[in-house]
């Protein structure tokens, strides 16, 4: 029972930094950060998702337009931050949104 609570304490404790981390970031100027909170994975493989941008970034798909609908193609970093061990992982990513 012990053990459970310590755990529950050391997760709390490791979601408010990451937590935190992602304030940091977003308070950048020019950087937008989009998280995804749900873990992927399990266990120790579970993951958390920030996707970070410059707003000058994002680009127009004109190509795509069709009926009215716009594709937005962001082209930034992204950084998966493990969430039971002190690791990341850092690389680029293209993302699209319709509008």
């Amino acid at each position: 029972m012990e053990l459970n609570i310590l755990m529950t304490q050391k997760m709390k404790k490791i979601e408010a930094y990451i937590k935190q981390l992602y304030y940091r970031i977003k308070r950048i100027s020019n950087i937008v950060c989009e998280a995804e909170w749900d873990h992927f994975d399990s266990g120790y493989a579970s993951f958390l998702d920030f996707f970070c941008y410059r707003k000058e970034d994002v680009v127009e798909n004109r190509e795509k337009e069709k009926y009215g609908i716009l594709e937005l193609v962001k082209t930034g970093v992204i950084i998966n931050i493990s969430r039971p061990a002190p690791v990341f992982i850092l690389g680029q990513d293209e993302r699209y949104e319709t509008l």
